[in-house]
């Protein structure tokens, strides 16, 4: 197993050696503002009234394939706390923004060079922050570095033990890795397994030339086997006890409809409550205008009991002919159908036909046709 750990270090050492040609490190000067009265060391950081705070790296016209690594260190942070990375390059007027969706840590490291994006010439790097209005943090580090083994293996291991909340998506499929992960953990323990086999291999052989043994000790292959495959468990289990302590945390002696409002569509389910509450009779036909499929779903679902209706493919609504006085429509964007409130009028792509706005709530709207 130690032949095996060596080997996956002379791997690394090879793929990822050092090649900066003396480039230095670029970090963040993190000293406190002169009259602070906290003792504490590093950069404090308040959230403003958005949630919002950035902080910024001087890195004007350096290379981004330079600095294949970089660390965040904090303190004093929430756990809801989430972070962004915001740069931009020389000759293009857009930023480029990548959220990072893995949990922060007091002190994380990151493969840039998984980035797709990070490329050309820097002239731009932010942190940003976002979080509760008025919260607080310490920004202890957030540097830029070159390529090395040691950095390497800091992105690896800080990969295996982050933590990325799961999304609704996760059902279907899930890869267990991020953007900027330097490598899927399966095919990590498998190189972990082959060079561990290749040790054994070269212990036997030499055994077997020295006449000390007259077989390999396969019982000794196959607890590197296990052992291999209970390291790569114990990542995945590691990541299943933080996902079931958040959930619980989350949705733990709360009834359904507390549930509901804490989960991924609490903002959609409590729209689709207070538009319900205005609705009647109860057996009105609504109608659901999205264009997106998961958003049209989870709309149509919210309103049961009531008469939905939600197309996945084609025109959102029935033409305007089919529709009656008294029928309801949910718009939840994003949306095709447009609606002119002064006016009180609606477009589809079939046509136009008058409506009253109930209720219009960031960007969703409960429409009744006259």
């Amino acid at each position: 197993m130690l032949l095996g750990m060596a080997g996956l270090l002379l791997v690394l050492a090879v793929a990822f050696s050092s090649s900066d040609g003396g480039i230095a490190p670029i970090s963040l000067d993190t000293q406190d503002t002169p009259g602070d009265a906290s003792s504490a060391k590093g950069l404090q950081v308040t959230l403003n009234s958005r949630g919002i705070a950035a902080v910024s790296l001087p890195v004007t016209g350096l290379a981004a394939r330079d600095y294949p690594y970089l660390h965040i260190g904090l303190s004093d942070f929430s756990d809801k706390l989430r972070m962004a990375l915001a740069w931009e390059h020389s000759g293009e007027e857009t930023a480029q923004v990548l959220p990072m969706k893995a949990r922060p840590r007091e002190s994380l490291w990151i493969a840039t060079h998984e980035i797709d994006r990070w490329r050309l010439q820097l002239e731009g790097l932010r942190l940003v922050f976002f979080g509760a209005p008025g919260q607080t943090l310490r920004v202890q580090d957030f540097s830029l570095h070159p390529a090395g083994l040691g950095r390497q293996l800091h992105a690896m291991l800080d990969d295996l033990g982050s933590f990325v909340p799961w999304r609704p998506g996760n059902i279907n499929s899930h890869s267990a890795v991020t953007k900027t992960s330097p490598f899927y953990p399966a095919p990590l323990f498998a190189l972990l397994l082959a060079c561990c086999l290749s040790g054994f291999a070269l212990v036997s052989l030499l055994d077997y030339l020295r006449g000390k043994c007259a077989a390999p000790n396969w019982t000794a292959a196959g607890l590197v086997f296990l052992l291999c495959w209970v390291g790569l468990d114990a990542v995945w289990q590691y990541k299943l006890l933080r996902q079931l302590g958040e959930t619980r945390a989350d949705f733990a002696g709360k009834s359904r409809e507390e549930k509901l409002l804490a989960g991924p569509d609490a903002e959609l389910y409590a729209f689709v409550a207070r538009a319900r509450a205005l609705m009647s009779p109860a057996d009105a036909r609504v109608f659901v205008s999205s264009s997106d499929n998961y958003t049209g779903l989870r709309g149509a679902y919210y309103l049961y009991p009531f008469n939905a209706y939600w197309k996945k493919d084609g025109h959102e609504l029935p033409h305007p002919a089919f529709l009656r006085r008294g029928d309801y429509i949910m718009v939840l964007q994003p949306a095709s159908l447009r609606v002119a409130r002064r006016r009180g009028m609606a477009f589809s792509a079939d046509g136009s036909f008058p409506v009253e706005v109930l209720l219009a709530s960031q960007g969703r709207q409960l429409l009744r046709v006259l």
